[in-house]
């Protein structure tokens, strides 16, 4: 412990005696107490910093603006979800040493990251698939997904290819909000089977077909000048507790299975109708 105490004279101790006494505390406060308190602080220092950089795989190999990067997930993942997400740009360092990234939109991401959960781009070139990664940022769409063993690949539609050039993409490749655009659009049931998968409402002669996890359900809302319309201003409508055709009937053939089975909606009124 430190014994060095605001100076005091002792009892039966001179000026003199007090003073040499004093002197040799101060000697042994510069001398050892603080060389030893020093050194012992850098051994607790190092020990922290080895710790933390087997903890956290600390890279000492920086990256530059414009570099293209995949940042590792913290998190337990569902089947959907990679461990790496990306890709995104470098756009600066911190302070502090994290990185702030860009999406390949420009915008800029909420948080910054650490080098350790940083992977570059290049780092993925082994899949056969794709001629180049830079043609990451060219896709239009994705238009189907596969299971390969722990993850997903997905079908690709490139921007100004043709169709013939559809490729296979690995999951970790793709962007997280094409993914998520692409996953909002399949509606699954409780035994994970997929009922349909559609992007857009379809209207046609005023039929707008929207998905639910029923099936398919159009909304009929023709213009009224259009031959069906024309048709159904010609039906008796009544109440649902009365026998002929009612609002809820007309409803009721205009929901398409889930096989997107083919029909004529005018042929199926005028049927029900006949009856």
């Amino acid at each position: 412990m430190n014994s060095i105490r605001s100076w005091e004279i002792r009892n039966g101790e001179d000026d003199e005696s007090a003073l040499i006494r004093r002197t040799a505390e101060i000697q042994k406060l510069q001398e050892e107490i603080i060389p030893n308190a020093v050194q012992n602080l850098h051994k607790a220092q190092n020990k922290q910093t080895t710790t933390q950089n087997k903890q956290k795989n600390v890279s000492y190999n920086f990256l530059k603006p414009n570099d293209q990067v995949f940042i590792k997930s913290e998190k337990i993942q569902d089947k959907f979800k990679p461990i790496f997400a990306g890709p995104y740009i470098i756009k600066n360092q911190t302070n502090y040493g994290n990185y702030v990234l860009t999406d390949l939109k420009g915008d800029e991401l909420k948080d910054s990251y650490p080098r350790w959960r940083l992977k570059l781009t290049e780092q993925f070139d082994k899949n056969k698939e794709i001629d180049n990664l830079q043609d990451i940022d060219k896709i239009e769409k994705i238009l189907d997904h596969r299971k390969i063993g722990r993850g997903y690949k997905y079908l690709i539609k490139w921007k100004g290819k043709p169709i013939s050039d559809n490729s296979w993409l690995k999951g970790s490749l793709v962007d997280k909000s094409l993914r998520d655009d692409y996953l909002n659009t399949l509606k699954i049931n409780k035994l994970q089977k997929y009922l349909f998968q559609i992007s857009n409402p379809i209207d046609d002669y005023g039929l707008e077909l929207y998905p639910t996890t029923d099936g398919l359900f159009l909304v009929f809302e023709p213009p009224v000048s259009s031959k069906i319309a024309q048709i159904l201003a010609s039906f008796p409508l009544a109440r649902d507790d009365n026998n002929i055709i009612t609002p809820r009937v007309i409803n009721d053939l205009m929901i398409a299975e889930n096989d997107y089975l083919n029909y004529n909606v005018e042929e199926q009124i005028m049927h029900e109708h006949e009856r």
